[in-house]
């Protein structure tokens, strides 16, 4: 999973979207970013700015994008609404993006995020991220799937995704932090807290400790996962 290196002034789940989809995704896609019509170039812009994502909607739902544009720019609304916090509707476009670019990672992998993040639709989640790894050998997918069992207290399974993304990235923090988490719900509490802390560590050589800089910690609680108290 791409490292974090985002400001605080933006919504703390705005980091995970701009570094799971401006890195990961456009690396496994081999691709430098959307290519746009002049027609859909509406769908550009900040993605935590509501009048883009406004005069983004108004072009989706003209009816005059067509093929890849249309793709693209639900693609850069889905970002925008998961960005902000609106999985629902992050949901609902990256099931857009999986019907129109049935070969399109980003369409699975967000519509398994958002569902678990929001916690809906669970076993559609399931079964995004699954066609998700079907798609990629990017070893973020599992992390993305630990998240979404987190939720659905599958703690087991949950460990052994965070535990295959670290096998593959061992100096990931996120994968760190919730395998640490999942360990810690399982009665394994001094292996937990010990990933927990090298995942504090990792964000410490990330200068993620910097008041300015979101922690690792801070993104799973925005997410209302915490490790239990014991």
């Amino acid at each position: 999973m791409t490292d974090l290196h985002h400001r605080r002034d933006r919504h703390p789940r705005l980091a995970w979207t701009h570094a799971a989809l401006a890195g990961s995704f456009l690396l496994v896609l081999g691709h430098a970013g959307p290519v746009w019509s002049q027609d859909a170039a509406a769908c550009q812009g900040p993605v935590d700015d509501r009048a883009a994502i406004a005069r983004c909607s108004t072009l989706l739902e003209s009816g005059t994008l067509q093929g890849e544009n249309l793709a693209r720019a639900a693609e850069w609304r889905m970002g925008a609404h998961f960005g902000n916090g609106d999985y629902v509707n992050a949901a609902y476009d990256a099931d857009i993006c999986a019907n129109l670019w049935p070969d399109l990672l980003m369409g699975y992998y967000v519509g398994c995020l958002a569902r678990g993040a929001g916690g809906f639709d669970l076993d559609t989640a399931e079964r995004l991220c699954d066609t998700a790894m079907r798609l990629t050998d990017d070893p973020s997918v599992f992390s993305v799937r630990g998240i979404l069992r987190l939720k659905q207290n599958r703690n087991q399974d949950a460990w052994a995704d965070f535990d295959r993304h670290l096998q593959a990235s061992p100096r990931t923090a996120q994968a760190a932090y919730g395998r640490g988490i999942a360990a810690m719900r399982l009665g394994r509490v001094s292996e937990g807290r010990a990933d927990i802390a090298a995942a504090a560590d990792m964000d410490r050589e990330m200068n993620l400790t910097d008041p300015q800089m979101f922690t690792t910690e801070q993104f799973y609680t925005a997410w209302g996962l915490v490790p239990p108290q014991r």
